[in-house]
């Protein structure tokens, strides 16, 4: 009975250990924060690129050669010239490309982030590690902030490559405002995608740095 008795007590303790150690890890909201960075790293997958065929410098240069026949053209506004605005929209496709390589680079730096930081998370629950009251605040706060990037970045699926697809065929001289206008819609989607995708890898960067501190 002895023995009987211990060995109840012992799995008792080793029972009401576990549920301890689970209920921390439930309350620290660690599991919470990775399950929407796995999602929003699938967004980031997701996110739709510019074609290359809509990038080419062709369809600005026949626009160009447009100009030096002096085609009419049918929708002058009053503050820019035609010519004016062709060297606008080479200026906006150079940001453009200069912007989508700059995604990619933050895709593949937030994809090895994501991976680092589950293997962190995984050593500082193995380890033990407890966050305080203070960082456990602060990781709800990240993590509402994960949700509304990953919104943000779902809405803007579609707006790149669309908008600049819709431009095939389109490149004359009476279309010249329309073109203007989607290059600085698409670069201004381009623009935000880059800072949210800057935005999570602080985040990421905040939170391993933040169990090191725990550990």
């Amino acid at each position: 009975m002895k023995k009987a008795g211990k060995w109840l007590l012992a799995t008792a303790l080793t029972a009401v250990l576990a549920f301890s150690m689970i209920s921390c890890a439930a309350s620290d909201g660690l599991n919470t924060f990775l399950r929407i960075a796995s999602r929003g790293i699938e967004t980031v997958a997701s996110l739709d690129d510019v074609d290359a065929i809509d990038m080419a410098d062709q369809a600005l240069d026949d626009l160009d050669a447009q100009l030096d026949l002096q085609v009419a053209f049918l929708n002058v506004s009053v503050d820019l010239t035609p010519a004016e605005k062709v060297a606008m929209i080479r200026a906006l496709r150079l940001e453009m490309r200069l912007t989508h390589e700059a995604i990619v680079a933050q895709r593949e730096t937030l994809r090895a982030a994501h991976t680092a930081l589950k293997v962190d998370v995984a050593a500082f629950r193995e380890a033990g590690g407890i966050l305080s009251e203070a960082d456990k605040a602060r990781v709800a706060e990240l993590t509402q902030e994960l949700r509304t990037i990953g919104a943000s970045l779902r809405d803007s699926i579609g707006l790149a490559y669309q908008q600049m697809r819709s431009l095939r065929g389109k490149y004359q001289l009476q279309n010249l405002d329309l073109v203007l206008q989607t290059h600085q819609e698409v670069q201004a989607v381009l623009t935000l995608r880059l800072a949210n995708l800057e935005r999570l890898n602080a985040i990421f960067a905040e939170l391993s740095g933040m169990i090191a501190d725990g550990e």
